[in-house]
Protein backbone atom coordinates (compact mmCIF):
# COMPACT_ATOMS: atom_id res chain seq x y z
CA UNK A 1 0.00 0.00 0.00
CA UNK A 2 2.71 2.38 0.83
CA UNK A 3 4.34 1.44 -2.77
CA UNK A 4 1.55 2.59 -4.39
CA UNK A 5 0.82 6.24 -2.41
CA UNK A 6 4.71 6.68 -3.43
CA UNK A 7 4.58 6.13 -7.05
CA UNK A 8 1.19 8.11 -6.74
CA UNK A 9 3.22 10.68 -5.21
CA UNK A 10 6.37 10.72 -7.65
CA UNK A 11 3.95 11.23 -10.43
CA UNK A 12 2.70 13.66 -8.97
CA UNK A 13 5.54 15.42 -8.33
CA UNK A 14 6.67 14.90 -11.81
CA UNK A 15 3.95 16.27 -13.40
CA UNK A 16 4.09 19.60 -11.10
CA UNK A 17 7.91 19.58 -12.18
CA UNK A 18 6.83 19.17 -16.23
CA UNK A 19 4.17 21.73 -15.71
CA UNK A 20 6.25 24.39 -13.71
CA UNK A 21 8.65 24.18 -16.61
CA UNK A 22 5.97 24.51 -19.69
CA UNK A 23 5.23 27.76 -17.50
CA UNK A 24 8.38 29.08 -17.45
CA UNK A 25 9.14 28.16 -20.62
CA UNK A 26 6.42 29.68 -22.16
CA UNK A 27 6.83 32.99 -19.96
CA UNK A 28 10.44 33.25 -21.29
CA UNK A 29 8.75 33.18 -24.77
CA UNK A 30 5.95 35.11 -24.81
CA UNK A 31 7.28 38.09 -21.95
CA UNK A 32 10.60 37.67 -21.63
CA UNK A 33 13.79 37.01 -24.01
CA UNK A 34 12.11 35.65 -26.37
CA UNK A 35 8.85 38.41 -26.57
CA UNK A 36 8.22 40.29 -29.01
CA UNK A 37 11.07 42.69 -28.01
CA UNK A 38 13.65 39.89 -28.52
CA UNK A 39 14.50 40.41 -32.21
CA UNK A 40 15.47 44.14 -33.55
CA UNK A 41 15.34 44.32 -37.46
CA UNK A 42 16.59 47.16 -39.47
CA UNK A 43 15.71 48.17 -43.11
CA UNK A 44 19.28 48.38 -44.41
CA UNK A 45 18.72 49.50 -47.89
CA UNK A 46 16.04 49.92 -50.47
CA UNK A 47 16.13 49.15 -54.13
CA UNK A 48 13.57 50.38 -55.87
CA UNK A 49 13.74 49.07 -59.36
CA UNK A 50 16.20 46.25 -60.56
CA UNK A 51 14.39 45.06 -63.45
CA UNK A 52 10.96 46.35 -62.41
CA UNK A 53 11.58 44.51 -58.98
CA UNK A 54 11.97 46.27 -55.23
CA UNK A 55 14.40 44.48 -53.29
CA UNK A 56 14.98 45.53 -49.60
CA UNK A 57 17.93 44.51 -47.31
CA UNK A 58 17.12 43.70 -44.12
CA UNK A 59 19.02 42.76 -40.82
CA UNK A 60 18.01 41.13 -37.92
CA UNK A 61 19.23 40.67 -34.32
CA UNK A 62 17.65 38.51 -32.01
CA UNK A 63 19.24 37.85 -28.44
CA UNK A 64 16.85 34.84 -27.07
CA UNK A 65 18.47 31.86 -25.55
CA UNK A 66 21.80 32.38 -28.10
CA UNK A 67 22.70 35.46 -29.98
CA UNK A 68 21.49 34.70 -33.81
CA UNK A 69 22.05 37.55 -36.61
CA UNK A 70 20.70 37.50 -39.99
CA UNK A 71 21.00 39.37 -43.31
CA UNK A 72 17.87 39.06 -45.44
CA UNK A 73 16.95 39.83 -48.73
CA UNK A 74 13.74 40.27 -49.94
CA UNK A 75 12.12 41.02 -53.03
CA UNK A 76 8.80 43.06 -52.44
CA UNK A 77 5.52 42.73 -54.78
CA UNK A 78 2.62 45.33 -53.88
CA UNK A 79 -0.61 43.81 -53.99
CA UNK A 80 -3.07 46.94 -55.47
CA UNK A 81 -2.81 50.44 -54.55
CA UNK A 82 -2.01 51.27 -51.10
CA UNK A 83 -3.04 47.48 -49.79
CA UNK A 84 -0.09 45.28 -48.64
CA UNK A 85 2.65 44.28 -49.76
CA UNK A 86 4.29 40.41 -50.38
CA UNK A 87 7.95 39.86 -49.56
CA UNK A 88 9.54 36.85 -50.66
CA UNK A 89 13.01 35.77 -49.11
CA UNK A 90 15.74 35.19 -51.69
CA UNK A 91 18.83 35.82 -49.74
CA UNK A 92 19.47 35.13 -45.75
CA UNK A 93 23.22 34.61 -44.21
CA UNK A 94 24.43 35.06 -40.77
CA UNK A 95 26.70 37.81 -40.98
CA UNK A 96 29.44 36.51 -38.71
CA UNK A 97 29.88 39.87 -37.21
CA UNK A 98 28.15 43.32 -36.88
CA UNK A 99 31.40 44.70 -38.47
CA UNK A 100 30.86 42.85 -41.49
CA UNK A 101 29.95 45.36 -44.62
CA UNK A 102 26.84 45.01 -46.21
CA UNK A 103 25.22 43.20 -49.76
CA UNK A 104 25.61 44.90 -52.66
CA UNK A 105 23.31 44.03 -55.30
CA UNK A 106 23.56 44.68 -59.18
CA UNK A 107 22.04 43.85 -62.46
CA UNK A 108 24.80 41.69 -64.22
CA UNK A 109 22.98 41.13 -67.23
CA UNK A 110 19.42 40.30 -68.98
CA UNK A 111 16.95 39.55 -66.13
CA UNK A 112 19.91 38.69 -64.19
CA UNK A 113 21.44 40.06 -60.56
CA UNK A 114 23.92 39.56 -58.85
CA UNK A 115 23.95 39.85 -55.00
CA UNK A 116 27.80 40.24 -53.78
CA UNK A 117 29.19 39.80 -49.84
CA UNK A 118 32.31 40.04 -48.43
CA UNK A 119 32.19 37.64 -45.71
CA UNK A 120 29.67 35.60 -43.68
CA UNK A 121 29.59 32.92 -41.30
CA UNK A 122 27.05 30.43 -43.39
CA UNK A 123 24.27 30.81 -45.76
CA UNK A 124 20.53 29.92 -44.53
CA UNK A 125 18.56 30.31 -47.68
CA UNK A 126 19.93 30.91 -51.73
CA UNK A 127 17.57 31.47 -54.00
CA UNK A 128 18.99 30.83 -57.53
CA UNK A 129 15.79 32.40 -59.56
CA UNK A 130 13.07 34.27 -59.24
CA UNK A 131 10.07 34.58 -61.11
CA UNK A 132 11.99 35.13 -65.17
CA UNK A 133 14.98 36.54 -62.83
CA UNK A 134 18.34 34.75 -62.67
CA UNK A 135 20.41 35.51 -59.17
CA UNK A 136 23.93 34.93 -59.21
CA UNK A 137 26.02 35.08 -55.71
CA UNK A 138 29.44 36.30 -55.05
CA UNK A 139 30.58 35.35 -51.38
CA UNK A 140 34.20 36.34 -50.62
CA UNK A 141 34.32 34.19 -47.45
CA UNK A 142 31.88 31.73 -46.60
CA UNK A 143 33.21 30.69 -42.89
CA UNK A 144 31.40 27.34 -42.51
CA UNK A 145 30.43 26.54 -45.86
Amino acid sequence: MGSKKATALLLLCAAGVVGAIFIGYRSLLLDGMGGPNACLSEEWEEIPNLFGLRLEVEYANCDTLAKDEAVSVYVVEARGPNISKRRTLLFRYDPGGVGNPRPTIEASGDHRIVISVQEVSSVIVQRRKWRDVSIDYRIAHNMNP
